[in-house]
C-alpha cells in the first residue's frame, strides 16, 4: 500500500460528513480527520490487512472495492465484499486482538486510514458512529463464524445476510443461566467465546 499525497486529495469536511461513519460529527472533529488521516492507495490484489496480524487502524473506503476473506484448513473463503463508504480494520478501540480476516483490494482503491486515537475520538463523540462500528464489526464476525458452523454450510450469501440481520449478539456473565430446561425454544445460541 502506498501513501499518496498528490492524487486524489482528502475530501473536504462537507464531503466527509456524507460518509455514514461521520454523520453528525462536529466540524472540528471532521477537520481533525481531514488533517490527520492519511490517504492510502491499494492496487488490485494488494493485501491491505492480513488475518492474524495486529493492527489498530480503521480503513474507510473512499473508492474501489475490497474482498474480505478468512482462511480455513483447506482454502480461504469469502466473508464479503466492501466498497465506497464501507470500513474495516481494528474497529474495537478497546481491543488488542489480531485481525480475524484478510482484506484484499479487488480494484484500485483509495482508503482513508483512521488511527486508533482518532477512532476513539470519533466513537466518543458520536453514539451513531459507535453503534455503526459495533454493528459492522459484529456482522463481519458473525458472517465469518457462521461459515464454520455445519448447520449453515449450504446457506447462500443472501440467506446468511438475512440471518445476520436478525441475529443479536448477547453476553452472559459466568454462571448466568442462558436456557432453562423445559423453556420453549425460540432461538439458536452459538457460543463465540467462553
Amino acid at each position: 500500500m502506498t501513501d499518496i499525497a498528490t492524487v486524489p486529495s482528502i475530501p473536504e469536511v462537507g464531503e466527509l460528513s456524507e460518509f455514514e461513519i461521520f454523520v453528525g460529527l462536529p466540524a472540528k472533529l471532521l477537520e481533525r480527520v481531514r488533517d490527520n488521516a492519511p490517504l492510502l492507495e491499494a492496487a488490485p490484489e494488494e493485501i491491505i490487512c492480513t488475518e492474524g496480524q495486529f493492527g489498530r487502524e480503521l480503513y474507510l473506503i473512499l473508492s474501489g472495492y475490497v474482498r474480505v476473506s478468512r482462511n480455513t484448513e483447506t482454502e480461504p473463503f469469502l466473508v464479503g465484499s466492501l466498497n465506497r463508504g464501507d470500513f474495516f480494520g481494528a474497529m474495537n478501540p478497546q481491543s488488542n486482538q489480531v485481525s480475524a480476516v484478510s482484506v484484499t483490494a479487488t480494484t484500485d482503491c483509495v482508503l482513508l486510514e483512521i488511527s486508533h486515537t482518532l477512532l476513539q475520538a470519533i466513537l466518543k463523540s458520536s453514539p451513531h458512529a459507535q453503534k455503526l462500528v459495533e454493528r459492522t464489526y459484529n456482522d463481519l464476525a458473525l458472517r465469518s463464524e457462521l461459515r464454520h458452523v455445519d448447520l449453515f454450510e449450504g446457506f447462500s450469501s443472501k440467506e446468511l445476510d438475512h440471518l445476520i440481520s436478525k441475529a443479536e449478539v448477547v453476553a452472559y456473565a459466568k454462571d448466568e443461566v442462558i436456557v432453562r430446561e423445559g423453556d420453549d425454544g425460540d432461538a439458536i445460541f452459538i457460543v463465540r467465546s467462553g
